[in-house]
């Protein structure tokens, strides 16, 4: 008896298609579909990091997040600080290790503190006060929803059960498909030192401390 492998394939395609989707888009923040479905393949494939706390991904045609923070924190029970934070890491390193994101959360509280008097969401939001992509606001990305895990490491670092493990690092950069030579030339010519965060770093991503923001 022959036995309908469709099923098997189909699953396999499937798969392929989300491994070739996250080498070749994620977190580009490119305009049009890949938005929402940078969304999707999250809700599908990320069991490990709890639920979606919101539902809102950014805008195709404008890149920005079409409601505004203090509304979708309310939404989902979170302060804002603590959802702007997790709403960053979700954004930038929503796939990575637990050790990267509690990295890159502590760089932009770092940054928050040394320019903004510790508020992040004014970090993280573009001028007008909205999540979006990180061409519009500029430090980093904040276009995609935060999960309950993502949240967890934004509510510790920020009530103090969470150390600094980057040696006070105010900005990361993933280089991949950039000229790496010229954006570390770039970092020290601010006046940026490189700094080695501790724990299971995902490769790739470099930290700076003490440069200009």
């Amino acid at each position: 008896m022959k036995t309908d492998n469709t099923l098997l394939w189909t699953l396999g395609i499937t798969v392929a298609v989300i491994v070739l989707y996250y080498y070749f888009f994620y977190n580009t923040d490119t305009l049009g579909v890949v938005g929402e479905v940078t969304q999707t393949v999250n809700d599908a494939i990320n069991i490990v990091r709890g639920n979606r706390l919101t539902h809102c991904p950014y805008d195709k045609t404008t890149g920005l997040v079409p409601r505004d923070p203090s509304s979708l924190a309310d939404s989902c029970g979170l302060d804002l600080e603590t959802y702007s934070l997790a709403r960053a890491i979700s954004s930038e390193e929503g796939v990575s290790t637990a050790d990267t994101k509690i990295a890159v959360g502590w760089a932009i509280k770092n940054a928050a503190d040394q320019k903004y008097g510790g508020s992040i969401t004014t970090l993280v939001c573009t001028g007008d006060g909205y999540y979006g992509i990180q061409k519009l606001v500029g430090y980093c990305s904040t276009a995609q929803d935060p999960y309950d895990g993502d949240a967890q490491v934004a509510a510790g670092i920020l009530g103090g059960t969470i150390a600094d493990t980057t040696g006070g690092a105010t900005q990361f950069d993933r280089p991949k498909g950039e000229n790496a030579a010229k954006v570390q030339s770039n970092r020290i010519a601010s006046g940026a030192v490189q700094t080695n965060p501790t724990g299971d770093i995902t490769p790739g991503l470099e930290f700076w401390a003490n440069g200009r923001l």
